[in-house]
Order: C-alpha cells, then sequence, then structure tokens
C-alpha cells in the first residue's frame, strides 16, 4: 500500500506549488482557516498554549487558534504599515510566553519575522499574499487561501507551504482525520482543487506582476494628497490592496468612492475586542480601526493612469469639502 503522506502520492498542484515558493512540501487544505488550524494542531502544544497574533488581522485566524484549543494573544501594531515590527512581535512573545506565533502578511505588505526560536514556532499568514519564493520564505510554516477576493481566487481552498517533512507528515494525518474535518469551519480540500491550481500557477506570476505596477501607481497618485497618508511599502512587497489612513471623513471617501465606482473596504476590526480586551491595551490598532481605508488596484480598468487620477480627484473633493465649509463659517 502506498504510503498517502509520500511524495509520490502528492498531488501535480502540491508539486507546483512547492517548487513555486520553493518550499520542500505543499499540503492542500479546504481554506485558509483549516490550513491553519492542521499547522497548530500538529506543532502538538498543550490545550490553551498561548498563540500571538498580530492585532490587525482577519478574525479567522482567531477561529483555527480557537479550534486548536489554544488561546489567542495579541501584539499591537505600527501606524506606518499596520502591522507590527519583528521586535514588537519578539517582544510581545517573551511578555506573554507565547508558545507559537501566526505573523501575517497583509494585503501583499510582508511581515519581517523574528529571529527563529524553536521554542515559538512561527506559522507565517500569507493569505492575502501571492505566490513567489521571496514572498513566501521563512516561517516553520506558510499558510495559503484560494478563496473569494485573494491573489489566486479558485473559488476555495487553502494549502500549507513548509521546509519540514515531519511536520507536513502531520499535517496529512490531521487532514485525513473524518471527525476533526466536521468540525465548525474546517473543509477537506475541494476534489476540483488540483487542476484549478494547476492552471492558475501557469498564468499567477503575470497578474502578479500587473497588480503590483498598478499598486504602486495607485500609490504614488495619491501619496501628496493631503488628509490621507498610504501604509508603508517596501521595495519586495507586491501589493494586493492599497491601504490609506484617513484620519477624518473616512467613510465619506468610501462611499463617494463606491459612487464613483471604486469600492473601497475597511481593515478589520482588532481581534483584541473580540477577545473582551480593553482598547488602551492595544492604543495604535485601536486608532487605525477607524482610520484605514483598502483600494483594489485591479479596479483601474485598461486605462490605470486616467483611473487613478480620477480616484484621486474623487478622494481630494471629499476631503477638501469640510475645510471649504469651514473656511465660509469664517473658522
Amino acid at each position: 500500500m502506498v504510503d498517502p503522506t509520500s511524495n509520490g502520492s502528492r498531488s501535480r498542484a502540491e508539486r507546483g506549488l512547492a517548487h513555486a515558493a520553493q518550499r520542500r512540501e505543499a499540503v492542500l487544505t479546504g481554506n485558509g482557516v483549516t490550513a491553519l488550524w492542521a499547522t497548530l494542531s500538529a506543532l502538538s502544544l498543550p490545550a490553551g498554549s498561548p498563540v500571538l497574533l498580530p492585532d490587525l488581522t482577519c478574525e479567522r485566524g482567531l477561529g483555527a487558534v480557537a479550534l486548536a484549543e489554544l488561546a489567542p494573544i495579541f501584539a499591537d501594531v505600527r501606524q506606518d504599515t499596520a502591522s507590527p515590527t519583528s521586535a514588537d512581535l519578539a517582544v510581545a512573545a517573551a511578555a506573554q510566553g507565547a508558545r507559537a506565533m501566526v505573523p501575517t502578511h497583509l494585503f501583499g505588505r510582508r511581515g519581517r519575522l523574528p529571529t527563529p526560536d524553536p521554542d515559538c514556532p512561527q506559522i507565517v499568514d500569507a493569505t492575502q499574499c501571492g505566490i513567489s519564493p521571496r514572498g513566501l520564505a521563512g516561517g516553520d510554516a506558510v499558510i495559503l487561501s484560494f478563496g473569494p477576493g485573494r491573489q489566486i481566487d479558485l473559488g476555495g481552498g487553502g494549502a500549507v507551504l513548509t521546509d519540514d517533512p515531519s511536520l507536513a507528515m502531520e499535517v496529512r494525518r490531521l487532514l485525513a482525520g473524518a471527525d476533526a474535518l466536521q468540525r465548525g469551519i474546517l473543509r477537506a480540500p475541494p476534489p476540483w482543487l488540483d487542476a484549478r491550481l494547476t492552471v492558475a500557477l501557469a498564468h499567477h506570476r503575470d497578474g502578479r506582476r500587473r497588480r503590483r505596477a498598478r499598486g504602486w501607481l495607485l500609490r504614488e497618485t495619491l501619496a501628496d494628497l493631503p488628509g490621507l497618508t498610504p501604509l508603508d511599502l517596501a521595495g519586495d512587497d507586491a501589493p494586493w490592496c492599497i491601504t490609506l489612513r484617513i484620519p477624518d471623513h473616512r467613510n465619506a471617501v468610501a462611499l463617494a468612492l463606491s459612487q464613483a465606482g471604486f469600492p473601497a473596504t475597511c481593515l478589520f476590526s482588532p481581534l483584541h475586542r473580540l477577545a473582551g480586551h480593553p482598547d488602551r491595551l492595544f492604543p495604535r490598532a485601536s486608532s487605525l480601526a477607524g482610520e484605514l481605508l483598502n483600494l483594489d488596484p485591479d479596479r483601474l480598468g485598461d486605462d490605470p493612469a486616467a483611473a487613478a487620477k480620477r480616484v484621486a480627484a474623487v478622494v481630494a473633493t471629499v476631503l477638501d469639502r469640510p475645510l471649504r465649509k469651514e473656511q465660509h463659517a469664517g473658522v
């Protein structure tokens, strides 16, 4: 009988995904939450062990930690990136006794990882990133998602990437347990995932380059407008969304953009609120939660330069309007 965890049984998509990311192993899952749950469970941590998460990330990560019977703890973020620095993660992990951490690549911005610590494995949440060796480097494992709105949107599915064959084998064993996959939002890989992912990988590089170029164009077009600040991007980031800090009138800007055909979305609520912690413990994430707005570069259409200028004009009009009212009132 063939060992179901052996390389000989790996699907074509798993082999292609591991090659594209330059990781030794890839394991397909039903979604990103299942991938994170399986990886955390494969660490065999005692129940209730603390797992560190950035305070601004998708609440589904919180659910995966809970499903693995672990305890979520949080690191506050920086206002220029909406993410913790590697030092922030290291300090928070040490202060709160983290037994594992889940750094996040937020909307294509790579989270910087602390120095590896064998007592605190790093499971990188890259569900909002594209597939490239540089973007998916580091960490004991990397989590991907192929659901709607992701950089590779296959309508569902996820994956675990790792260089540790024993970790991959344990993830496969957990995913083979029918009882585990009946819990809540955990899912087995859909039967069509292998074929769809194989096709998507062949075209992903060109799509990622296109989105990256449009993202930088949109960011640079908006960067000089008064009343907003784009979050920082590093040269090797591949922005999926451009995130703006708009301290005043964010909701009015979002409404105006939607009416003009450029839908915008707000960032996640801080996870600490879902866990019942007070805002004073996480002041930067609490502040940013009411200021951040995401724009999708792929909404720029066939003439991205002209569309980016239209976006800037809409934003400028909304941000300037309150100032004009104040001036007419003699303020």
